[in-house]
């Protein structure tokens, strides 16, 4: 009989690994069609910003998964052997990765909330010297480099829990109830978005009001 513990963490852990890959691997065929070196220079900003941001954030989420959830289970005797050898299989993929040891630090403090360190009173993170000597990925090498030590990990898990593989939407759809809110159509979206405009420059016009000398 399956466990759903286990069976949750190859779900998750999948999931996660084709999230990254997905990320990455767009980001890079951006990259090989750039032509100058101006325009290459604007684009790394630009995926910085947006394809690998996402990439480190669900980097950082791979990693809690793996350390947090799965290799936890041995402790409880789940799976324990099997969980082994997934460890030893993919343990030089892992070191490679943690060799980047800030990962999570850049994630939290420039990504994923508010350029602040909570650490430090949630100074700005650009203020000071916060962001110095940081062991973080920083080229789309280092994380193609991540990509594929994740693919190595994700391999392992399905080699040695065959069983427990399934792609994301046989899961979702056996296990999730999606009975979520009905989004906007386009033309709702027009109409709403001319109804805040329409609200904003109401409160414009009273504050200029409110505040004529």
């Amino acid at each position: 009989m399956k466990n759903n513990r286990l069976e949750d963490c190859c779900f998750i852990i999948n999931v996660l690994a084709g999230e990254i890959r997905h990320s990455i691997n767009g980001s890079k065929f951006i990259m090989e069609r750039i032509d100058t070196e101006e325009d290459k220079c604007k684009e790394e900003n630009y995926l910085w910003n947006i394809g690998l941001r996402y990439g480190c954030i669900k980097i950082c989420s791979f990693l809690d998964e793996w350390n947090r959830k799965f290799l936890t289970l041995k402790a409880e005797n789940i799976e324990a052997t099997r969980i082994e050898r997934v460890e030893f299989i993919s343990k030089p993929a892992m070191d490679r990765i943690n060799e980047f040891t800030d990962i999570h630090k850049f994630r939290n403090w420039l990504l994923a909330h508010n350029l602040r360190v909570s650490v430090q009173n949630y100074a700005n993170v650009f203020r000071g010297n916060h962001i110095a000597n940081m062991k973080m990925p920083t080229t789309l090498a280092d994380y193609l480099l991540i990509r594929d030590c994740i693919s190595h990990c994700q391999q392992a898990i399905n080699e040695v829990f065959p069983e427990y593989y399934m792609k994301p939407m046989t899961f979702i759809n056996a296990n999730s109830d999606r009975n979520y809110n009905k989004g906007l159509e386009l033309d709702e979206y027009e109409i709403e978005t001319q109804k805040v405009k329409a609200a904003i420059e109401r409160n414009r016009i009273a504050d200029s009001t409110n505040h004529i000398s």
